[in-house]
C-alpha cells in the first residue's frame, strides 16, 4: 500500500504490488536528483468505476511532501524487499 501526502493537504493510498511500490520510489529518487519525468502515473486498477479500461491518477514530483508504503501479507507470496541502497539514505 503506497499512502501519498500532497502539498495540498490531500491523503492519497493506493494497492500495489510492493514491484509497483519500488517503481514509485525509484521515480522518486531520481526525481530529487534532478533526473526524469515530473510526473508519474499510477494504475487505480480496483477503484477503475465505470466503462472506463483503465484509470490513472497522475502526481507530480513537486507536490508530494511525504509518503509511506505499508505491507500486508496476502498469503499468495513472499513479500519483496526493496534492495539497500546505502546512497539513498
Amino acid at each position: 500500500m503506497l499512502r501519498l501526502i500532497l502539498l495540498n493537504g490531500i491523503d492519497r493510498e493506493y494497492d500495489l504490488s510492493m514491484t509497483e511500490v519500488n517503481a514509485f520510489i525509484n521515480w522518486y529518487e531520481e526525481r530529487a536528483n534532478g533526473v526524469g519525468t515530473a510526473m508519474y502515473g499510477i494504475n487505480k486498477y480496483n477503484n477503475n468505476k465505470g466503462p472506463f479500461v483503465n484509470r490513472k491518477d497522475y502526481v507530480f514530483y513537486d507536490k508530494i511532501i511525504t509518503f509511506e508504503v505499508n505491507s500486508y501479507d496476502t498469503g499468495t507470496s513472499v513479500p519483496e524487499t526493496p534492495p539497500y541502497d546505502p546512497g539513498a539514505h
